[in-house]
């Protein structure tokens, strides 16, 4: 039985004494040690500022801002190894437009992973709840405070609020009916200045509004709802192709005169009620199909010059705003502001020189900086180092004077 003790103790002293002989090795050779950071991040930032470390294996449970996110790349960049991981985090980016109307709106676009929902916050505080199915979702911000931020778990993206777009006045271009009629009224009632020129006769119109020469400097967008437009063609194609915004709608776009302006080509299939009108086809290259019904195009959207332009087969659009339902005129102007702010010229309002601190897309940002996230778990490659040399060093003495002890024992018995 003693026998079976000194063997054991010799076999700890010969394992203690070769767990010394490595951890000499290793501090001679690679003075510099692996270091995983599981929650902590500021302190572990600053020690493996102030002291060598070979690698930094970050695992987080949120994304860091800014400052710590840049640090993790200067440390990177100053030589050491760095990568990142992170178990529940959900990546989300926003982003913030400023609304081409006269009310001063802001669009707010969300995209995130599947399933997640995002709170959407201001400086005052949380706004609105967004459910995210793997697609970007849009909200229209009246009122906005600061920044907005949009959280999922473990991530906050934030955006900062754009200056309100600096819009103009409108032209409508028409024959006197139902639809210029409404078309104006929907317009004022967003806020639009309208000025209006209506052909009431071969040859006789009456103007609303100022009398201008159609240019950016003046007028925002032009709006074509008939065949009263084709004496200002060319007008209209120069002010398009000068930045202007132009909405064509129906038997406009089939005119010979907007042959080269518009981006579709309205067909003779109509489409049902309440916004009566007529598909559109021969869609140019490049245009963008906004709306459609059973594959046929409804609303297309492209670019002449430096303009946009805008085609849409409604032409009875009056219809819709005269629905027995109570909420028919809000629907009917948020539609037609909508198509109008489309197109708008609206030059870039002068941001304020005040200095905006956070990320729209976090984790974007942090892959940019430290490269794609680490798929696997990482191991403390300095953690056997770290046993204290002298707790080696006692289990050392310990078992071989155990073993000595033992060995004169036996020959006094």
């Amino acid at each position: 039985m003693r026998s079976r003790a000194e063997w054991a103790l010799r076999a700890v002293v010969l394992a203690a004494l070769g767990l010394l002989f490595m951890a000499a090795l290793r501090s001679a050779e690679r003075p510099r040690q692996t270091v995983v950071v599981r929650g902590g991040l500021p302190r572990a930032l600053v020690d493996a500022t102030r002291r060598p470390v070979a690698a930094l294996a970050v695992e987080l449970d949120s994304v860091p801002g800014p400052v710590e996110r840049d640090w993790l790349a200067a440390i990177r960049d100053a030589g050491t190894s760095v990568t990142w991981s992170a178990g529940d985090i959900e990546p989300i980016a926003i982003a913030t437009a400023a609304v081409a109307e006269p009310e001063g709106r802001v669009r707010l676009v969300i995209g995130g992973a599947d399933s997640a929902d995002a709170v959407v916050a201001d400086a005052l505080g949380a706004i609105d709840t967004v459910e995210l199915r793997g697609t970007s979702a849009s909200r229209l911000l009246r009122t906005a405070t600061g920044s907005v931020t949009a959280s999922t778990r473990g991530v906050r993206a934030t955006a900062p609020l754009p200056a309100p777009a600096r819009v103009r006045r409108l032209l409508v271009l028409a024959v006197a009916g139902w639809e210029s009629k409404f078309a104006v009224a929907a317009l004022e009632e967003a806020g639009w200045i309208v000025d209006a020129r209506i052909r009431v006769a071969p040859g006789i119109e009456t103007r609303q509004g100022a009398d201008l020469d159609l240019d950016t400097a003046r007028y925002s967008a032009v709006i074509a709802l008939d065949g009263a437009a084709a004496a200002s063609a060319a007008a209209i194609e120069r002010y398009v192709a000068a930045g202007g915004g132009a909405v064509l709608s129906g038997a406009v776009t089939r005119l010979p005169p907007f042959t080269r302006l518009a981006p579709a080509v309205a067909t003779t299939r109509r489409v049902p009620e309440p916004r009566g009108g007529v598909a559109l086809g021969a869609v140019k290259p490049g245009a963008v199909i906004l709306q459609s019904e059973r594959g046929a195009p409804l609303v297309v959207a492209g670019r002449t010059g430096l303009g946009r332009v805008l085609a849409t087969g409604y032409d009875e659009t009056w219809r819709w705003r005269m629905r027995a339902a109570s909420d028919a005129p809000a629907q009917h102007r948020e539609w037609w502001g909508a198509l109008v702010s489309a197109v708008a010229y609206a030059p870039p309002a002068a941001r304020e020189s005040a200095s905006f601190a956070g990320d729209p897309a976090p984790v974007a940002a942090l892959t940019a900086a430290l490269g794609p996230r680490s798929t696997s778990r990482q191991l403390d490659g300095g953690r056997l180092s770290r046993v204290p040399p002298w707790l080696l060093f006692g289990l050392f003495l310990i078992s071989l004077l155990g073993e000595v002890v033992s060995r004169r024992l036996r020959g006094l018995a």
